[in-house]
């Protein structure tokens, strides 16, 4: 086993580095497996635990036998606090380190030929949107003010449920969290451009002739994107090609202009 592997296996363990090992699984089909093969052994053993009933006071005798003498009483609270963090912490931690997994192993899987530019849009989808097992919190005020105008150009049937800046894969984003007519999530998503970032010499389909925005294939989700003079823009969601392509063309020109503005 490479050393790089020896390290995967301890941050399985620690998270102590998630972003190293988010990279990792991302280019190690053997440690998204092994990764895999840890959450499903989790998974199962903790419905076991969950299914197993235990008797509250053999519970509680347990726990005072194995406390040392003089260290029940005075150390007591202290203990039940420890507990309690644990418990939360695990109820956060859990969840993200799932999310890690989730999101490396779709990456990894990502066919080679989707193209660099539409690997943007979907890079915050992802990791914010698409595996998130809670809402991401934000509101319009959440905005760097600049940007809240592009709430206005969101269409009546699609609802904002969340509206934020983010990081992922160590890029700075504006993120727009939306849902559908049939509750589905759907992402607007806006990046600043970096060097040599155009739809303008990319072989990337239109969705129409002479149409502005163009879209890709890739597995599960519809993607479609266009771009202002400084940023990139992309709808990304799970609603069929028709509907994502339609939005991302009515938001395209209002959209565009505003960023436009901003520079």
């Amino acid at each position: 086993m490479n050393p790089d592997c020896e390290r995967a296996l301890l941050e399985m363990d620690t998270l102590a580095d998630p972003e190293w090992l988010q990279g990792h699984l991302a280019g190690c089909a053997t440690c998204r497996a092994e990764a895999a093969l840890r959450e499903r052994v989790r998974v199962g053993l903790q419905r076991a635990v969950r299914a197993t009933p235990v008797d509250a006071r053999m519970e509680s005798r347990v726990r005072v036998a194995m406390a040392p003498p003089g260290f029940r009483s005075r150390w007591q609270p202290y203990a039940a606090a420890a507990a309690l963090l644990m418990a939360v912490g695990s109820y956060w931690a859990v969840p993200w380190a799932q999310n890690q997994i989730r999101e490396s192993a779709y990456f990894g899987a990502l066919p080679a030929g989707v193209s660099r530019l539409m690997r943007v849009g979907l890079s915050d989808h992802v990791h914010c949107a698409a595996f998130r097992k809670w809402p991401k919190q934000g509101t319009e005020h959440a905005l760097p003010a600049a940007f809240r105008p592009v709430l206005t150009h969101i269409p009546a049937n699609y609802r904002v449920v969340s509206a934020h800046e983010c990081k992922a894969r160590g890029r700075s984003f504006v993120h727009l969290v939306m849902r559908d007519a049939k509750d589905g999530l759907v992402s607007l998503v806006i990046a600043r451009k970096q060097d040599g970032e155009t739809f303008g010499n990319s072989p990337l389909r239109r969705v129409a002739a002479g149409a502005t925005v163009f879209h890709e294939d890739v597995p599960r989700f519809q993607i479609a994107g266009f771009e202002a003079d400084a940023f990139l823009v992309f709808v990304v969601s799970e609603m069929d090609a028709a509907a994502n392509q339609q939005l991302a063309v009515t938001v395209a020109g209002p959209v565009t202009a505003l960023l436009n503005t901003i520079g």
